[in-house]
């Protein structure tokens, strides 16, 4: 059985292994500390959402987001990732999550959920356009590092 439920604050330690774990599946680097993670998910204004997957109680993934905004349309949830572990692909449970996320944003009255994949990713990509999602061949994404300022 699949439950999906919002991460609270004590399960900070649980989110940031997850988050570790997905850093080294995707080979990228992982600066961010769990007094961090608590701080930006669990203040009184927190900047992202988390959601956990649970299959018989078993902590199996989870999916994280924050708001975003276009000036044309409006209200937007930008999915940062969706990770599900090893043992749990191929379970539903990447499924599960995705519908919950569309069902918040359906909440929200979100025009839609936004998503990077990194393109070496095949899987993903194959995942997220069985749900609907279509490339915007029309944009790239950018990255202006903080510290060149």
């Amino acid at each position: 059985m699949i439950r999906i439920r919002p991460a609270r604050v004590e399960d900070v330690g649980l989110l940031y292994s997850l988050v570790k774990e997905m850093s080294e599946y995707e080979r990228l680097p992982m600066p961010i500390t769990k007094q961090q993670l608590s701080l930006d998910g669990f203040s009184e204004t927190p900047l992202f959402q988390a959601h956990l997957a649970f299959v018989d109680d078993e902590a199996a993934g989870y999916a994280m987001t924050h708001g975003c905004y276009t000036d044309f349309e409006g209200r937007g949830l930008f999915l940062e990732s969706l990770y599900v572990k090893e043992p749990f692909r191929g379970r539903e449970v990447a499924e599960a999550l995705l519908s919950e996320i569309v069902r918040v944003a359906r909440d929200l009255r979100c025009y839609g959920v936004v998503l990077n994949i990194l393109r070496w990713n095949s899987r993903a990509v194959k995942f997220f356009q069985k749900a609907g999602a279509v490339e915007l061949d029309d944009r790239a994404v950018y990255l202006i590092p903080a510290k060149e300022f």
